[in-house]
């Protein structure tokens, strides 16, 4: 970025992000992360949003939301590929390349699908397209 400090990570893991700098090179705005480590691996972190993010073997475990949202990662277990993410209040499944399947919103019953990374339909709690 021309030589402008955009991030800062210092020793004990906390990461300031997104720097807005004045004329005088002086911060006016950041983003702030917390990293918890442990024998070089990254444990957890909370975001600028508030969420919280597990990690277990170097992957996403889980997440937590400030507002108490949990949302479980699951892999297939001989590829390590991102299955699916699911929580209270959706479901998510991906292809094998990482592109979203389907969404499904629990509250409304809503579900959308997806090919090649575009919405090819939505079905309702009706069963209506």
């Amino acid at each position: 970025m021309g030589g402008a400090l955009s991030r800062v990570e210092r020793p004990d893991g906390t990461v300031l992000g997104d720097l807005a700098l004045d004329e005088a090179g002086l911060i006016q705005s950041a983003h702030f992360e917390v990293q918890v480590f442990q024998n070089g691996e990254v444990l957890s972190q909370e975001v600028p949003d508030g969420t919280k993010v597990f990690y277990t073997q170097g992957r996403v475990d889980y997440t937590l939301s400030k507002t108490g949202i949990r949302s479980t990662y699951h892999y297939d277990s001989s590829t390590q590929i991102l299955l699916f993410v699911d929580s209270d209040d959706f479901r998510a499944d991906y292809y094998p390349d990482g592109s979203l399947k389907e969404f499904w919103s629990k509250p409304d019953q809503k579900r959308s699908f997806y090919e090649g990374g575009l919405l090819t339909r939505i079905l309702t709690s009706e069963g209506a397209e």
